[in-house]
């Protein structure tokens, strides 16, 4: 049924496509969380091989979990899976798992102070008192990720719900 859906889509755009997964772990993580015996494991793991190792109309594929693929026995049927995480060292990736410095400084330029949430400047105290600098503020509550061993990148969710909102708050809470 997959092959015959992707099959028609490929026929209809007249190109391989590339397939987005996002959260490819949650179904074993929830049977998991729930106690369903024997999980959801069988079943994701028939429906990743035919979407993703046996399927002649994808070009790529792009998968995001929490659970390392290497871990997840549920992409176990996978070969040649190049694994980029936020502990690779590999620097053509370094910059995109979010917003780097530079990025978020451009995005605040133009705008004025942004409040700061109570709940936030309960956790923060006194280091937010001074509201003097966006940028000091962002990087006092959002301070980054070190990602692949020397790059500082930014949860995109939290600043651009800061800006959107015109307030810095705890939006990784939410999310």
């Amino acid at each position: 049924m997959i092959k015959r859906l992707m099959g028609l889509i490929e026929k209809s755009i007249k190109k391989k496509f590339i397939v987005l997964i996002d959260e490819y772990d949650h179904p074993q993580q929830y049977a998991f969380e729930k106690g369903f015996p024997g999980g959801a494991e069988d079943v994701m793991k028939t429906f990743y091989a035919m979407l993703l190792k046996t399927n002649p109309h994808r070009m790529q594929a792009f998968c995001v979990g929490i659970l390392p693929i290497a871990k997840s026995s549920i992409l176990s049927g996978l070969n040649n899976a190049n694994l980029v995480t936020t502990l690779s060292r590999q620097a053509a990736y370094r910059d995109s798992f979010g917003f780097t410095k530079d990025e978020v400084k451009k995005l605040c330029v133009g705008l004025e102070e942004l409040d700061i949430s109570p709940e936030l400047q309960l956790v923060a105290g006194d280091q937010l008192k001074d509201r003097s600098s966006l940028m000091t503020n962002m990087e006092l509550c959002f301070n980054g990720y070190v990602i692949g061993g020397g790059t500082t990148i930014f949860n995109p969710w939290s600043i651009a719900r800061s800006i959107s909102s015109k307030i810095i708050d705890r939006w990784w809470v939410d999310s």
